[in-house]
């Protein structure tokens, strides 16, 4: 009995310390440029599952051998700022303090498409986008909405004419980017990484405090049909073979975008390392945060869901890559008083719904 028991022993913890290794990789892999090495990309990538694996043995020491349990929080103390700005545990709401401010929607709207199975009466998206409040609407895979509606989108022509009345300040860039607006508005930079990827940013003023706002679209993966198909059947019932395809289709993609958007974060961040005062960033990342893409985007920045959000904030709803792609930063006399993930499933993806107040005013109020 004693030797099958120190058998198990040995060999969980051989795994813990494999799985402890791998949750420390992913955790820094965001430091590691793809553009010099990809690999601990990936590490990033999965770094939700290999997280759940770490959590299983923390709970297995704890009923089978508890003096064992240091290895599991040791490694959860090396890797505690991955793990908070994967799920961060914001349990405090300020909302409605009546500071003054205003709300911003990111939002990848699927070119106002509907993946759900129902046939619904009226566009969703846009319905959302009416009902959100935002004085600011930043949107990927998205463009303007003729004033008669979109028949062919449920798009209705009473739609249509709120979101005109709603948002007189509107925006495109492309086919991808658009922004709608309670404020004057004006492109001060655009930038086409390549067929599916853009950054546009804009100059507005709220209560008198000049803004700049930039919306991206970072490289997308580029899944094929196939490619979606090969990762849910091998979700369902793996087999041998199907990890040659991955590995051959999958993975490769998976790194050629990883690169990708290395080079598009280092542009972004060029651009708003010379921006004076208030500055945003917000858009379809396509990437975790623990992505290097995340992580040069962010240097210097506040991430508001990070700042006041709960749990994992998944924001990409489809195929089974339940992760967090969509973000928000902020920096400069603004502070991040909300922030929300809204389930709402016509999107492929979900808006991210981030009310801000002013700093300053804050102060001026406690005193």
């Amino acid at each position: 009995m004693k030797i099958i028991k120190g058998t198990i022993t040995t060999v969980a913890m051989i795994a813990n310390l494999l799985f402890a290794c791998m949750l420390i990789v992913a955790s820094y892999a965001s430091w590691v440029p793809p553009t010099l090495f990809r690999i601990p990309a990936l590490f990033g990538l999965v770094f939700p599952i290999v997280l759940f694996c770490n959590l299983f043995f923390l709970f297995f020491w704890a009923f089978y051998r508890w003096r064992y349990i240091w290895v599991q929080l040791f490694t959860f103390l090396i890797c505690a700022p991955a793990i908070w700005r994967y799920m961060p545990l914001n349990f405090t709401d300020e909302n409605d303090t009546g500071a003054p401010g205003f709300t911003l929607v990111s939002y990848n709207a699927y070119n106002f498409l509907d993946q759900g199975r129902r046939v619904y009466d009226r566009n969703r998206t846009v319905q959302y986008i009416l009902e959100s409040g935002a004085d600011v609407v930043c949107l990927q895979e998205a463009s303007d909405i003729p004033a008669k509606g979109m028949d062919r989108l449920k798009v209705s022509s009473e739609q249509a004419v709120r979101l005109r009345q709603l948002y007189p300040y509107r925006l495109t860039y492309g086919i991808r980017l658009a922004v709608y607006s309670k404020y004057p508005i004006q492109i001060v930079w655009k930038k086409s990484f390549s067929a599916s990827s853009d950054a546009c940013a804009y100059r507005l003023t709220v209560d008198g405090h000049p803004l700049t706002i930039v919306n991206c679209h970072l490289e997308s993966i580029g899944l094929t049909t196939t490619d979606k198909e090969l990762y849910l059947n091998m979700m369902d019932s793996p087999q041998k073979g199907m990890l040659n395809d991955v590995k051959q289709n999958i993975v490769r993609k998976l790194s050629q975008a990883f690169y990708a958007r290395a080079k598009q974060a280092q542009a972004i961040a060029d651009f708003v390392e010379k921006q004076e005062g208030d500055v945003i960033v917000c858009g379809d990342f396509n990437d975790t945060p623990q992505s290097y893409a995340y992580r040069k985007i962010k240097d210097g920045m506040t991430d508001a869901f990070v700042k006041r959000g709960t749990g994992p904030g998944i924001t990409y709803n489809a195929n089974r890559f339940w992760v967090r792609i969509d973000h928000v930063f902020y920096r400069g006399g603004l502070e991040a008083e909300t922030a929300r993930i809204r389930r709402l499933r016509s999107s492929d993806h979900y808006p991210v719904w981030v009310r801000f107040k002013w700093k300053e005013q804050q102060q001026v109020t406690h005193k």
